[in-house]
Formats: C-alpha cells, sequence, structure tokens
C-alpha cells in the first residue's frame, strides 16, 4: 500500500493504492544443433506505472495518480543461429510474440499536453530481428529491428460501441 499525495493547482490530494498481484511465467530453451537453438516462453506479468508516467513533468505531460498496474499475458517464440570460423562469429536471431494486455498503459495527447492513461483491453503482436558480427571478442556490429501491431481491443467504452475499437494504437 501507498500513498500519494498530488498537487492540482495549488490542491493537494491524497490518494491510496493497494497492489497485491501475482505473477508467473516459464521459459524453455532447445539445442537443436551445436550452433541452433529454439526458445519458447509464457508469463503472465504485471507492470507498474512509471514515476514519470504517474506524476508527469509539471509542465507537458500531466499527473495522473488513478494509473493501474499494466497486466498482461505474454507468448514468446524465437531461434538463434551461430557460426564461428577462426576470429569472426555471425549470428542470426528471430522472435515472434504475442501479447493480450489489459490496463494498458499508454500516452494520450491533451491538445498541447498529454497524460498516461489505461486502455483497458490491447492485443499486441509483432516480430523481432537481429544480425550480430563479432571480430575477435573486440569489434562487433549489430543489426535489429522491431515491427510491432498494437490494436484497441476494447470493443465497449463508457456502455457504447468504441469508435476505435480495432484500430491500431500508436507506439
Amino acid at each position: 500500500s501507498h500513498v500519494i499525495g498530488v498537487d492540482y493547482g495549488g490542491q493537494r490530494t491524497i490518494h491510496n493504492s493497494r497492489y497485491q498481484n501475482f505473477g508467473y511465467g516459464s521459459a524453455m530453451t532447445w539445442f537443436f544443433a551445436t550452433s541452433g537453438q529454439l526458445k519458447a516462453s509464457f508469463e503472465t506479468a504485471y507492470r507498474l506505472p512509471e514515476g514519470y508516467e504517474m506524476f508527469g513533468d509539471g509542465l507537458n505531460l500531466l499527473s495522473n495518480p488513478e494509473l493501474l498496474p499494466e497486466r498482461s499475458r505474454n507468448i514468446n517464440m524465437g531461434i538463434l543461429w551461430r557460426h564461428q570460423r577462426n576470429n569472426h562469429l555471425f549470428e542470426t536471431e528471430g522472435n515472434l510474440f504475442y501479447r493480450d494486455a489489459k490496463d494498458f498503459i499508454r500516452n494520450q495527447p491533451l491538445g498541447a499536453t498529454s497524460r498516461y492513461v489505461n486502455q483497458r483491453d490491447v492485443i499486441s503482436s509483432g516480430a523481432e530481428a537481429e544480425i550480430r558480427y563479432t571480430w575477435k571478442q573486440a569489434w562487433f556490429i549489430i543489426l535489429n529491428g522491431t515491427w510491432q501491431n498494437i490494436v484497441n481491443n476494447t470493443e465497449f467504452e463508457d456502455g457504447r460501441r468504441s469508435n476505435v475499437y480495432k484500430d491500431r494504437i500508436p507506439n
């Protein structure tokens, strides 16, 4: 339990919060060759709001002391391949992910300002890829990329069908 004092234009408001959440996860790896590895994981996770998300910056980012923790179920699958020859090491890695989040924390623009809010139901999916080259364990270069599809899965808001149901949410 924690108590938060927030200043709204000279007025101090006290908020009490209590969180009792249980997260868990499991991961496994299978080395199908000396150079190859398959990975998979599943987790139920909670993410507490960051300080700036809850308290703002006092200027452009407004506070939201009622911001709830984000909870999600996540599935990740990936493959890693390594090839080493003399002083050269090449590695490639690819991952797919799926995330079903409740109370997703996102930034909401409000004219010239913004504040972090909870979006009730969000589905995120995507892929990540990386290529690494290492020379003599002294120099390396990495090229990576991520593609994400974050979709509003909240069908009804305030008793009516949402106009942005199934729309993408900006990252």
